[in-house]
């Protein structure tokens, strides 16, 4: 987690979980662009995980990835638009118990696993109370106009390789002209890039400012 900034306690909690001898499963929830699918994708880098996107994840996908894959870490991004009561009751499934059972039509089978759940989701009003009461919760909330500033610098620089002088620079424009606290926006910015300027950036953000009316 060294390119998240701010965080500590999250990041102690996550490391304790990696730590324990059972799982015990995160939920990192809140505002849009406030780290969360940093924290996914760094943990993303762990051997023997399967990274999903709870949008993509098709009927039943769930148990098919379970049973054919077998994950030490399961990472799920968008956990709160999985909304299929099968993919919903493998998950109940597996974090209660590690257990999996299927019935179908001429198949059944059944799996014990012991498999950590990372997730995230903005909102989580709406997710099963059985469900969220298996999960350890963290909160995440919009950065302050400096962590968007620090965390811009060292995403820039540890994935992009943009110098700190011009990542603090692209942070200030995308601050001030595109009202924006979100750091893929500066990642984006980024990678539009033709020669690593300020008079580019420049050029990059005017015209992303008139596009937003």
């Amino acid at each position: 987690f060294k390119i998240i900034t701010e965080h500590t306690e999250k990041k102690e909690i996550l490391f304790r979980s990696l730590k324990a001898e059972r799982p015990v499963h995160v939920l990192l929830f809140g505002t849009i662009a406030s780290a969360k699918t940093l924290f996914l994708e760094e943990l993303g880098r762990l051997p023997h995980n399967r990274f999903i996107l709870g949008s993509s994840l098709t009927k039943a996908g769930l148990f098919d990835v379970l049973f054919n894959e077998r994950p030490k870490y399961l990472i799920i991004d968008e956990l709160d638009k999985i909304d299929d009561a099968e993919n919903l009751s493998a998950l109940l499934s597996l974090m209660h118990k590690g257990y999996l059972t299927e019935t179908k039509y001429r198949r059944h089978r059944t799996l014990r696993l012991k498999t950590w759940v990372f997730a995230s989701a903005n909102e989580i009003q709406r997710l099963p109370r059985e469900l969220l009461s298996r999960f350890l919760l963290l909160r995440f909330r919009d950065y302050t106009d400096d962590e968007f500033r620090e965390v811009t610098v060292d995403v820039l620089r540890e994935q992009e390789g943009i110098s700190n002088n011009l990542a603090l620079y692209m942070a200030e424009k995308v601050l001030r002209e595109l009202n924006s606290h979100d750091i893929r926006d500066t990642v984006k910015c980024s990678r539009l890039l033709k020669s690593r300027t300020k008079e580019e950036i420049d050029y990059i953000i005017s015209i992303l400012g008139k596009q937003k009316g």
